[in-house]
């Protein structure tokens, strides 16, 4: 595909179409998903008749959507982990600054279903700070359903919540008016395993040079947090030459990982139902993306890009990383937790030999 052979690319997955499965080993489904990928982008007349179509199998599993997330974010640590490794420095900065601080303020890129936040308002409960949470309002969607669930939680633990939701364009124009007492954090989260809309290189870099021009001009009163899941995958790094066929083996080996992790962690007596469910609504969106040439693009301009924005990184504490390491249980599974970067500001969690959600800290 990379070299433009469509038809040597159709012939290879007509080779696929019998070789892959929904409920087969884990190979045998990352050849069906992959099939069913390939399908879609370029759009043959064909179909596999030898299992039921992703489509059909998606809108089974989005019945039971709740009750996939729920057990998806419980009990693998992807989602958790990088929610907790955000929460760790946005916790651990304001703790630094002055005791004068009255609201704590935080932008998240995409709130989703707003499950990050419940540990925040449960570290604020012993102050009488106010708990602000600016939302990001995308073009074309509604606003969301959970704001109702954090003020319910909020309330019994005597926070003061208060929650905005505003497109980009007037989140730029609002955060060049801050307080002195207002303490600033950004939380950009992208391509995490449980949330379902994959957003824009443009606007990730957006709201970043929103979040540094904010934190510059509120006496530097602040954090920035980034959370990608959308990683390289393995044995690909950053300053390499990349190209769309070595980020696509990169994703295929962190797919894989995914796969394996969920083989590994799921309780047998659900195993099926729940695996099918899970990776029809959260894992095959990361290998529909893999298919696309403008995918290397486009991580290729979010490394340029955070370069671009001068941001300095902040250090992560070693007591946040092995806190971590106990999270994700490292030892006792699989999943390992590490600290990359110059600044030693990126906490990288993986499942084997693939990096699979990256964290790291900024200003």
């Amino acid at each position: 595909m990379e070299m433009k052979m469509t038809d040597l690319s159709e012939e290879i997955l007509i080779r696929l179409t019998g070789k892959g499965s929904p409920t087969g080993s884990i190979l045998q489904r990352l050849a069906y998903y992959l099939n069913q990928a390939l399908d879609n982008k370029l759009q043959l007349s064909w179909k596999s008749s030898s299992s039921p179509s992703s489509s059909s199998l998606s809108s089974e599993a989005a019945m039971n959507y709740e009750i996939a997330f729920n057990a998806f974010y419980q009990i693998l640590p992807f989602g958790r982990f990088a929610h907790f490794a955000s929460n760790s420095v946005i916790m651990e900065a304001l703790n630094k600054e002055e005791k004068g601080i009255i609201v704590i303020h935080i932008v998240d890129f995409d709130f989703d279903k707003g499950v990050q936040w419940p540990p925040i308002i449960q570290a604020l409960s012993s102050t009488k700070r106010v708990f602000k949470l600016t939302i990001v309002k995308f073009e074309g969607e509604e606003g969301s359903s959970s704001k109702r669930v954090l003020y319910e939680y909020a309330k019994t633990f005597g926070v003061k919540l208060e929650i905005e939701e505003m497109g980009m364009e007037k989140l730029g124009m609002k955060m060049k008016k801050n307080e002195r007492n207002e303490w600033l954090a950004f939380n950009c989260m992208v391509g995490l395993p449980h949330m379902r809309k994959r957003r824009s290189v443009s606007d990730v870099i957006e709201f970043l040079k929103i979040a540094k021009s904010s934190i510059s001009s509120n006496f530097n009163q602040g954090t920035i947090t980034f959370g990608d899941g959308i990683g390289w995958g393995k044995g690909v790094k950053l300053k390499e030459s990349v190209s769309y066929g070595s980020i696509f083996e990169g994703q295929l080996s962190q797919f894989e990982a995914f796969l394996e992790s969920i083989d590994t962690h799921f309780p047998h007596e659900i195993m099926r139902e729940a695996r099918i469910a899970i990776e029809c609504l959260f894992l095959v969106p990361y290998i529909c993306s893999l298919i696309d040439p403008r995918m290397w693009e486009d991580i290729s301009r979010e490394s340029r890009g955070l370069s671009e924005i001068g941001l300095k990184g902040l250090r992560m504490t070693e007591e946040n990383v092995g806190e971590a390491k106990e999270l994700v249980k490292e030892g006792e599974s699989y999943f390992w937790v590490n600290i990359e970067g110059l600044k030693h500001n990126q906490m990288v969690l993986g499942y084997k030999g693939t990096p699979l959600i990256k964290v790291s800290s900024w200003r």
